[in-house]
């Protein structure tokens, strides 16, 4: 891989902040499900940075229910908690990673709340209903140009996600990566024949491509597809 692949797709997206913890509606609902019950449903922010925090924190605090050390969470736990900041961070259409590093400052905060509470299933709900592309289905576009930038950008957020924390259990990450390798040239060169030669309309590009992926469908689901069709 050249230089110039490396800086138009090396994200940079997240800071040491964001140790916290494909969502389907199942799983979702399974989170919501196993949640202890609440006397009272907590409503959400309004403000969209602490909405997403509190609903990373609600999915990080099911999901890992406490913080001894040698607790893990898999990749797919992991994708769902995030899916909440990654839609915050896509509001504008181009990937916000200083939005995203203030979701993430705040979601520990409102993890540990949750544990002290016993659960957070009625927030949970909240959040599938305040976020609904956590249970949306989207195809890859046909256009291989527009679904490799696609598939390229969702792997290389999942797997800064994953470098972030030491609690998350690998399973398909290599598989990730390996086809992040194997699409970067092309997705340059696509992005080259778009006329984006300027290496940072190129960088604007690429992050459009996340936004749009992120405020559409769960991560998880778009992975999977990619891995179908690009592995």
């Amino acid at each position: 891989m050249n230089s110039r692949t490396k800086l138009i797709l090396g994200l940079a997206l997240f800071s040491r902040s964001l140790a916290a913890c494909d969502a389907d509606i199942t799983p979702v609902a399974q989170a919501a499900a196993r949640a202890a019950p609440a006397s009272r449903v907590a409503e959400l922010p309004a403000d969209l940075v602490d909405r997403a925090a509190m609903c990373q924190g609600a999915f990080t605090a099911q999901f890992a229910p406490s913080t001894r050390n040698g607790e893990t969470i898999t990749e797919d736990q992991l994708n769902i908690a995030m899916h909440p900041a990654y839609i915050a961070a896509s509001e504008n259409g181009i990937f916000d990673s200083g939005r995203l590093e203030a979701v993430g400052a705040k979601g520990p905060a409102y993890a540990d709340r949750f544990r002290q509470a016993g659960g957070a299933g009625p927030v949970i709900a909240k959040c599938a209903e305040a976020f609904p592309a956590m249970t949306r289905s989207r195809r890859l576009a046909q256009d291989p140009r527009k679904s490799r930038r696609t598939c390229a950008a969702v792997a290389a957020a999942l797997l800064e996600t994953y470098e972030m924390t030491d609690r998350v259990k690998i399973g398909k990450a290599p598989a990730y990566a390996k086809m992040l390798e194997s699409l970067q040239e092309d997705v340059v060169r696509d992005l080259w024949k778009d006329d984006d030669t300027d290496e940072g309309a190129m960088k604007l590009a690429f992050h459009r491509s996340l936004a749009e992926a992120m405020s559409s469908a769960p991560p998880g689901k778009i992975i999977g597809q990619c891995l179908e069709r690009y592995a």
